[in-house]
């Protein structure tokens, strides 16, 4: 059997893909992988690629990406015919409707269609087709429970952002004392969500109970460094680009994660980032939005972030030194067990969908 993965963008920013890629790796499933690389970025895999190469930055509207999208839908559907895979697994909504009625007639259960964000989920148009694609796939994966509010009526099975492996050093950070004078809160990955992170900096700037660190680029890093010096904000810090080897280490340095993203659209309102389950691993609280799924999710671990609050810096210091920090373990490590079980049945169901198929 060989597999065909389709991605929507740079491999960089797909970590769900080795949710994918290690379980084929581990049973010795052939796959290939057919990819967007929007930043045109040097990228390599260990097995066979293939890069649809047209620039296109985040911030451009919905709108005007329709055209470079139909490109990479003709561009992937060409490769697919071309390469004659047995199997598709094809990574959000976006390239499952450019390909369409391609793979309903061509593929029909024998695909699965993976959903990790909110896009287009709101037009008709867009949900309509959706609907009739996602009744003939082989699997509906997606990453939070809260996507069912969107997405047509259906069976789906949940595939946690989780990338975590069990051998990392989970006491990375409880090793270390939690009492200090000095919060240090870490702002870990692609660095967006300017509104959101300037009301914290604003709410915290040049307090010294906290440190505000931000590791890694993206498309508000530069912006966000401009505002720190335009408004005298010294109680920052600028790491840069990272290599995934660090990460661990980031998180021994941590007291807060940042992940309040605010919800004011669908996407950051539903979603259930990949930081939840950091925080839960190495037992680290999380700041997050009033009226999302994080928030629901993360109970005792997450920290409400009310910006109409005038005390939220003394709210946020005073909240993270009264922690039960028996209390906190038991929440996170349901959180972390729940999610782990659950990606477990979530491989079986993709294990036995392949056998099945590579019968017929």
């Amino acid at each position: 059997m060989k597999v065909g993965i389709i991605g929507f963008a740079n491999l960089r920013y797909m970590p769900y893909i080795k949710y994918y890629t290690d379980i084929f790796d581990k049973h010795e499933v052939q796959y290939e992988i057919i990819y967007w690389n929007r930043r045109g970025l040097v990228e390599e895999w260990h097995a066979e690629t293939f890069a649809f190469t047209e620039k296109m930055d985040d911030s451009v509207p919905k709108i005007n990406k329709i055209s470079a999208m139909l490109r990479f839908g003709k561009f992937t559907k060409n490769k697919i015919m071309e390469r004659k895979y047995d199997f598709l697994v094809i990574l959000t909504s976006i390239p499952a409707i450019l390909l369409g009625n391609y793979i309903k007639k061509t593929y029909s259960f024998r695909y699965v269609v993976d959903i990790r964000d909110y896009t287009y989920e709101g037009f008709y148009i867009y949900r309509h087709n959706l609907k009739g694609i996602l009744n003939k796939a082989a699997m509906r994966v997606i990453s939070s429970p809260a996507f069912k509010n969107f997405l047509p009526l259906d069976d789906y099975i949940i595939c946690h952002n989780l990338s975590i492996s069990r051998d990392t050093d989970r006491n990375i950070r409880t090793k270390k004392p939690r009492n200090k004078n000095v919060l240090n809160i870490s702002y870990i990955g692609a660095i967006a969500y300017f509104a959101e992170v300037a009301k914290l900096l604003d709410a915290i700037a040049n307090d010294s109970r906290f440190i505000f660190l931000f590791y890694g680029s993206g498309v508000d890093d530069q912006a966000l460094k401009t505002y720190c010096l335009a408004n005298g904000i010294n109680n920052v810090y600028f790491h840069g680009m990272y290599k995934p080897s660090e990460k661990e280490a980031f998180y021994g340095e941590t007291d807060l994660i940042f992940n309040a993203y605010g919800a004011d659209v669908r996407n950051t309102k539903l979603s259930l980032s990949n930081k939840l389950y950091d925080a839960a691993w190495y037992r680290i609280p999380i700041l997050v939005s009033p009226g999302t799924a994080m928030f629901e999710m993360a109970k005792y671990m997450g920290f409400e972030l009310n910006f109409e609050k005038a005390t939220i810096a003394d709210d946020l210091y005073n909240w993270y030194n009264e922690l039960d920090w028996e209390r906190f373990k038991v929440t996170a490590d349901t959180l972390i067990n729940k999610a782990f079980d659950d990606n477990k049945k979530f491989k079986g169901k993709l294990l036995s969908t392949l056998k099945m198929k590579a019968r017929d």
